[in-house]
């Protein structure tokens, strides 16, 4: 064998050896990226997670909040004046449950009704102003 076949049997091991080590360690440099890559987006899971889970819980304040509301207009305020002799007489019906203010000077007592139930509360004073 001359030198040329030398060589090239140099070279060819050279060679040789930088693919096994490229191998080698490229697949250990592929785990670690894969590893960052992963990582990154268990984070962004994470955040997505917790702004699904703030978004749910304001979604539920404003829905307890449109239920209050609502369930307010389904009944109604039911107002009665004082008549002469003390009996307390239908004056007006709100639709709406609502506590009425009394003008000062004026006597009169309220309730609720609830549709649903047909029934009135027990009759109440209101605040006076």
């Amino acid at each position: 064998m001359n030198a040329q076949h030398w060589n090239r049997i140099v070279w060819l091991l050279a060679g040789a050896s930088l693919v096994i080590i490229g191998c080698a360690s490229g697949p250990d440099q592929q785990v670690v990226q894969l590893q960052a890559q992963l990582q990154s987006a268990n984070a962004q899971v994470k955040t997505l997670t917790q702004q699904l889970n703030d978004s749910n819980s304001q979604l539920q304040t404003i829905s307890q909040d449109r239920d209050t509301c609502t369930a307010k207009f389904k009944r109604a305020t039911i107002l009665y004046d004082v008549g002469i002799l003390g009996v307390p007489a239908r004056a007006w019906v709100i639709p709406a449950d609502v506590e009425p203010t009394a003008v000062t000077g004026k006597r009169g007592v309220f309730s609720h009704y609830d549709p649903s139930t047909q029934m009135e509360t027990v009759k109440f004073n209101p605040k006076s102003q």
